[in-house]
């Protein structure tokens, strides 16, 4: 069965060129460098609208395994995830770090990216009040 990715709005694409244009590839940035030809990396998956909202800027080296310099070669997300998180930090860790050095920039989150982070720090909140 064939998945269809949805397509990326507006909002999301100015998103995805704001990542590439001020963060570059955050591989790269946690390595001490600056690498602005980066692609998008969907960290769960873009089949659904809000998957484009929790993306990582990843040049081809660190977004996938047999593409880029040679010292990517064992660290690229694909597929290996765990080495990659263990030299760059989890994905998350990468993704909230990309929103602030957006942030450091002046650049706007779009209104999209706003309301679907509330949305989910609204639910986390909610479940951990329910555990107590």
């Amino acid at each position: 069965m064939l998945i269809r990715a949805s397509l990326v709005n507006k909002e999301q694409n100015f998103f995805h060129r704001s990542l590439i244009e001020y963060v570059g590839c955050i591989a790269c940035r946690q390595a001490g460098t600056f690498a602005n030809w980066a692609t998008i990396h969907h960290i769960r998956n873009s089949t659904s609208s809000n998957g484009h909202w929790y993306v990582l800027p990843l040049c081809s080296g660190h977004h996938k395994h047999g593409e880029g310099h040679d010292s990517f070669k064992w660290y690229a997300v694909h597929p290996f995830k765990d080495n990659f998180e263990k030299r760059y930090g989890t994905q998350h860790e990468l993704y909230i770090q990309s929103l602030s050095i957006l942030d450091r920039f002046g650049v706007p989150l779009p209104h999209g990216l706003q309301q679907w982070i509330n949305k989910i720090t609204h639910k986390q909140t909610a479940k951990s009040q329910h555990s107590h």
